[in-house]
């Protein structure tokens, strides 16, 4: 399970705080419509596109362009930061936005 995050959303893309992953995991093979560019803080994953896996430990990063189908397999423990590029969040705002 990896702990439930809010977006924040920036001029060019969607960020979302760190995640930490709460046991091992791996993904179903997807592709986004957008760039992601994650860093590993702390732990370890690996990222599979293809044939091709390749393994990112704490401190490290990396970029997979929109449209590569890709599955990550996520130790327990790995905390990571995920910035989606060109991507906006919709969604109402929590408060009303000042005047003027």
């Amino acid at each position: 399970m990896i702990s439930k995050a809010t977006s924040l959303t920036g001029r060019t893309g969607v960020k979302s705080p760190p995640r930490r992953c709460d046991r091992d995991r791996i993904s179903e093979e997807h592709k986004h419509d957008f760039d992601e560019y994650m860093f590993v803080i702390e732990g370890r994953c690996t990222v599979i596109i293809g044939d091709n896996r390749t393994d990112f430990n704490a401190g490290q990063e990396f970029l997979v362009p929109k449209g590569t189908p890709q599955r990550m397999e996520v130790a327990a423990g790995t905390r990571t930061l995920h910035v989606f590029g060109g991507k906006r969040a919709h969604r109402e705002p929590q408060f009303p936005r000042p005047e003027g």
